[in-house]
């Protein structure tokens, strides 16, 4: 999707965007809490404050902890 073309280039936003369409199985994609949590952290990494709340909320309710291993 043009969605993950722009957040694979580092845009903070649609990293956002893409963690919130996996978490909630929006925009045509399937619900994937792993997907979800590692586009907040990578966002979250750079500092975007949305994500940093969706990546805590992540972690808080063990969503995505393959991915938390890293």
């Amino acid at each position: 999707s043009c969605l993950q073309g722009f957040a694979e280039r580092g845009n903070l936003v649609a990293m956002f965007h893409l963690g919130y369409a996996y978490c909630n199985g929006g925009w045509g994609l399937a619900r994937d809490d792993v997907a979800a949590t590692k586009w907040f952290k990578k966002a979250a990494d750079e500092g975007y404050s949305c994500s940093t709340v969706f990546y805590a909320r992540a972690l808080r309710f063990g969503e995505g902890e393959e991915e938390n291993n890293d």
